[in-house]
C-alpha cells in the first residue's frame, strides 16, 4: 500500500495551538475593552445628571423671573412665617407666587421633591417630574434678607446617579423681576 505525500491538512495539535492562540488574544482585547466600557457608562450617567440639571435650572430660571416672591418653603407660608427664614434652607416643597400691581397673586408655581424626582405643578400643569435623581436641593435668599422679603434666591441643586458613585452639583443666583 502507498501513501500519498501530498496530502495537505490540519493536525490535531496545529488545531489545538491556533485556538490557544486565540484565546490569548481574545483574553488580551477584553482586558482593554472592560475599562473603557465602564468609563462610558460612567460619562453617560454623568451627561444624564448635567442635564436633568440644566432641565431643571430652566424650570427655576423661568419662575423666577416671572415671580414676585416665594410664597410657601417646605410647607411654611405666611408673611410673619418666611419673614423669620434667613440663611440656607434645604427645600423639600417651595411656591414661587406671581403677583399683579395690586399684590394680588395671580398665579404659581409649586415645585416639590418627592423621594429623589422634582414634580412642578402651574396652571397649566399638574405634577410633572422635571428631573430625577436629586439628592438635595438648597436655598439662601440673597443680600442677607430672610425668604419673605427677598428679592432673590441662591439654589444649590446636587444630583446622585442611581447607584450613587456620581454626584454633580450645579448652582445660580435666581432674580424676582415682578417684585411688588
Amino acid at each position: 500500500m502507498k501513501y500519498n505525500k501530498t496530502l495537505k491538512g490540519i493536525t490535531l495539535i496545529e488545531l489545538v495551538i491556533a485556538l490557544a492562540l486565540s484565546a490569548i488574544i481574545s483574553a488580551i482585547m477584553f482586558s482593554f475593552y472592560m475599562p473603557h466600557q465602564k468609563a462610558l457608562a460612567e460619562t453617560e450617567k454623568r451627561s444624564q445628571l448635567q442635564m436633568d440639571a440644566q432641565n431643571l435650572m430652566q424650570y427655576f430660571s423661568k419662575s423666577a423671573l416671572e415671580a414676585s416672591k416665594i410664597t410657601t418653603l417646605n410647607g411654611i407660608s405666611g408673611e410673619a412665617e418666611l419673614n423669620s427664614y434667613t440663611g440656607n434652607h434645604t427645600v423639600s416643597n417651595i411656591i414661587f407666587s406671581v403677583n399683579d400691581i395690586n399684590g394680588t397673586s395671580q398665579y404659581t408655581y409649586k415645585y416639590v421633591l418627592d423621594g429623589r424626582s422634582l414634580k412642578y405643578t402651574d396652571s397649566k400643569v399638574t405634577d410633572k417630574v422635571i428631573a430625577n435623581d436629586i439628592n438635595s436641593i438648597d436655598i439662601k435668599p440673597l443680600n442677607g434678607q430672610t425668604v419673605g422679603k427677598c428679592s432673590g434666591i441662591s439654589i444649590i441643586v446636587e444630583l446622585i446617579s442611581d447607584d450613587n458613585r456620581i454626584t454633580y452639583k450645579v448652582m445660580d443666583n435666581l432674580y424676582f423681576r415682578n417684585e411688588t
